[in-house]
C-alpha cells in the first residue's frame, strides 16, 4: 500500500473509531454510571405495620348535631290564648379534633355546645387529652378524659370514676370524666390499668388512686377494680361479661 493510501486508511479508521468511543463513554456514564437510568436504592429500615396504620400525619375534624322540638296543645286555653305552644327543647352540637402526628402520640379535643329555651346556651369541654406510648409497652393518657368502667344501658353500678352519673333518660350520652393520668399495661391477654385522678384543679386539689385488672375466665371477661379517695369512701368493683347460647350476660 502506497503512502497516501496508507494515510487515508488510518484517517478513515480514526474517524470510524471516534463515534464508537464517544458512544461508549456517554452510554457508560449515563446508563450504567452514577447518574444513569438504573440506580441502586438504599434499603429502608424495618417498618412496623401498626405505625403505618396509626400515623395519619394530619388533623381530623368531626362532630354531630342533634335537636328536638315540641308542639304542645292546651285544651284548657281560654278564647284569647293560643292553644298551641312550640319551643326548642334541646339543640346540641359536638365537635372534636383528633391529631395523630406519630404512631406514639395522639392529641384529642372534644367540646359540646347545647341550647335550650330554659337554660339558654351552655358550652362545655368534654375531653382534652394526649395519648403517649412508652417503649411500645405502656400506654399513657394524660388530661381530661371519660373513664369507662363496666357497661350498662340504663344503670352502670361500676361507674366509680366519672364526675357524671348515667342518666336513664339519655343512656347514650357521653359521661363527663375527670382530669387524670391513665397508664395501661397489657400482660398477655390481660390488662392492668392504673389511674391517678385529680379531684380539683385548684390549689387544694387532692389525688385519688384507682386500679383495674381485666382477665379471661373461659369465655367470660372479668374485671376487678379498686378506688382510694382522700375525702370519699373507698370502693371495690367486679364485673363479668359473657354469654349463654345467644344471650349476652353482664
Amino acid at each position: 500500500m502506497t503512502g497516501p493510501a496508507l494515510r487515508s486508511a488510518v484517517l478513515i479508521g480514526l474517524l470510524a473509531a471516534l463515534p464508537v468511543a464517544w458512544a461508549q463513554d456517554v452510554v457508560g456514564d449515563d446508563l450504567f454510571g452514577a447518574g444513569g437510568l438504573i440506580s441502586e436504592v438504599e434499603p429502608a429500615g424495618a417498618e412496623v405495620p401498626a405505625d403505618t396504620f396509626l400515623e395519619t400525619g394530619g388533623v381530623q375534624l368531626g362532630g354531630d348535631l342533634s335537636f328536638s322540638a315540641r308542639l304542645q296543645l292546651d285544651l284548657d286555653a281560654v278564647e284569647d290564648e293560643d292553644p298551641f305552644a312550640t319551643g326548642l327543647d334541646d339543640l346540641s352540637a359536638r365537635l372534636f379534633v383528633d391529631a395523630r402526628p406519630a404512631s406514639t402520640l395522639r392529641v384529642y379535643l372534644e367540646g359540646q355546645a347545647s341550647y335550650t329555651t330554659v337554660a339558654g346556651l351552655e358550652l362545655s369541654l368534654r375531653e382534652a387529652f394526649a395519648d403517649v406510648t412508652v417503649f411500645e409497652t405502656v400506654f399513657l393518657r394524660v388530661g381530661k378524659q371519660t373513664l369507662n368502667w363496666g357497661v350498662g344501658t340504663f344503670f352502670s353500678p361500676a361507674n366509680l370514676l366519672n364526675t357524671e352519673r348515667l342518666d336513664p333518660e339519655a343512656p347514650n350520652a357521653q359521661l363527663d370524666g375527670p382530669v387524670a393520668v391513665k397508664a395501661q399495661l397489657p400482660v398477655g391477654t390481660d390488662n392492668l390499668t392504673g389511674y391517678l385522678i385529680v379531684d380539683d384543679l385548684g390549689e387544694d386539689g387532692e389525688l385519688s388512686v384507682a386500679a383495674r385488672y381485666e382477665f379471661l375466665v373461659g369465655d367470660y371477661e372479668v374485671t376487678t377494680g379498686a378506688v382510694a379517695q382522700p375525702d370519699g369512701p373507698w370502693a371495690l368493683m367486679a364485673t363479668a361479661t359473657g354469654s349463654i347460647a345467644d344471650v349476652t350476660l353482664f
